[in-house]
C-alpha cells in the first residue's frame, strides 16, 4: 500500500506544472545528446547561457532527469562548462544528497562532495557540516561506499583547507 502512495505521489508530482516546467530544456538536452555526443552539446550549451542556466536550476532544484543529465554532460573534456556542470552538481549535493549520489560513480565522489568555490569560509563549514550529518542520518547513505566516501570527502576538507583552518580554534583540528 505504502509503495503505491508513493508511485502515485511521484506519478502527481511528475504530472504538476512546475514539474512540466523542467522538461522542455532538459528533454532537448537529452536529444541532443543522443544524437551528437556529449561534446557537442556542452559546446552548445557554452554558446547558450539561458539553456546552461535552465539546466542548472533544475538540476539545483533536483529535477531527477536534470541532475541525470548534468552528471553525464559533466563527464565530458575539462571545460568551463564541465567545471559549471560540477558546481551545479554540489550545489544539489546539499539539497538531494541520495539522489546526487546514486548518479555518480564513486570515483567522482570526491569532486561532487566538495564545496562550491563562491561559498565565504564559514558557508563552506556549515555546508560541509550539514552534509556529514545527512549522510550520518541516513542508514542507506551512511552504509555505502559512496556515502562514506563523500563524507570522508567533506571531513578532508574541512581539515584541509582554509575553511577547516579558520574554522578550528589554535592548535585544533576540524571535527
Amino acid at each position: 500500500m505504502r509503495a503505491a502512495i508513493v508511485v502515485l505521489a511521484m506519478v502527481a508530482a511528475w504530472l504538476s506544472p512546475a514539474a512540466r516546467a523542467f522538461e522542455p530544456v532538459t528533454a532537448d538536452l537529452e536529444q541532443r545528446l543522443k544524437r551528437t555526443g556529449v561534446e557537442a552539446v556542452n559546446d552548445h550549451l557554452s554558446a547558450n547561457a539561458f539553456d546552461l542556466a535552465l539546466l542548472h536550476r533544475d538540476t539545483e532544484g533536483c529535477a531527477a532527469r536534470a541532475v541525470g543529465l548534468t552528471v553525464e554532460l559533466s563527464r565530458g573534456a575539462r571545460s568551463g562548462t564541465t567545471e559549471a556542470h560540477t558546481e551545479a552538481l554540489r550545489t544539489a549535493l546539499g539539497r538531494c544528497t541520495g539522489l546526487v549520489l546514486s548518479l555518480v560513480s564513486v570515483a567522482e565522489v570526491p569532486k561532487v562532495c566538495a564545496s562550491v568555490p563562491s561559498w565565504t569560509v564559514m558557508q563552506t563549514v556549515r555546508e560541509l557540516r550539514r552534509r556529514m550529518r545527512i549522510i550520518e542520518a541516513d542508514e542507506a547513505l551512511r552504509n555505502s561506499a559512496k556515502g562514506k566516501a563523500c563524507s570522508a570527502a567533506c571531513l578532508h576538507e574541512l581539515k584541509t583547507t582554509r575553511a577547516g583552518l579558520q574554522a578550528s580554534p589554535r592548535g585544533q583540528r576540524a571535527r
